[in-house]
């Protein structure tokens, strides 16, 4: 089980334009033993109001009319200071207690898990949880900055970390993590390509293409204080 006394733990999360959902999901966070949470803002129209809190992190990138979410979890990672990252959806909410029930340790990284579910409970899904050791998420490369839009980064990376020596503990709600419900539309708002069988098409072609590395080519930012603006 996960302990904060042993291991500095950042939650890593991106939001864009669902900021109803991200502030009622940071407060169950923050009510919660975990050390920091990194929060990337893409780009949405409007901040959402989150509260003041040495535990939050909130990093503002700007110039943005696309979600790529890949990217924003790099930019989070790079900028989360714990040992062990865990990634949730800015529709995951956690109970105070969850990290009692992560079964972390060495040589095996923990993903949420689906099964069990019918096809068309996307309101239950779990597939973007990921605890994972910040060592193995970088010597990996993170998450792989070609898949863009909706589907298969998390499996791409999954693979990745499994094919690196680590294996894979499948979570449930039974961690006590769940998901906001939502319609499967707001899934795909401000993804890069309206057609989302063709972009989920695309996204597992590149999963299972081009090998992605710690080395490869990743996006470029300008910095100043918290905001971002994309190196053109």
């Amino acid at each position: 089980m996960l302990s904060s006394s042993m291991s500095k733990i950042s939650i890593i999360a991106v939001v864009m334009n669902r900021n109803a959902r991200i502030e009622y999901a940071v407060g169950t966070w923050l009510a919660s033993r975990v050390d920091e949470i990194v929060l990337v803002d893409w780009s949405s129209s409007a901040p959402p109001s989150l509260p003041k809190n040495s535990r939050l992190k909130v990093l503002r990138v700007d110039g943005e009319s696309e979600f790529i979410l890949t990217q924003a979890l790099n930019l989070a990672a790079d900028h989360a200071t714990g040992e062990i990252l865990i990634k949730l959806d800015a529709d995951y909410c956690v109970e105070t207690d969850f990290l009692d029930r992560i079964p972390l340790r060495d040589g095996v990284f923990c993903r949420g898990c689906n099964k069990g579910m019918d096809p068309d409970e996307n309101a239950r899904s779990l597939n973007g949880l990921l605890v994972v050791s910040r060592e193995s998420f970088l010597s990996v490369g993170g998450y792989k900055e070609g898949i863009v839009g909706c589907g298969w980064d998390d499996d791409d990376l999954y693979a990745r970390l499994s094919r690196a020596g680590l294996s894979p503990i499948k979570l449930g709600e039974e961690v006590g993590i769940s998901h906001l419900p939502h319609p499967r539309s707001l899934r795909t708002a401000n993804m890069p390509n309206g057609n989302y069988k063709a972009m989920r098409k695309r996204n597992r072609e590149l999963a299972g293409g081009e090998q992605w590395t710690r080395n490869s080519k990743r996006t470029q930012w300008i910095q100043k204080a918290w905001k971002f603006r994309r190196v053109t």
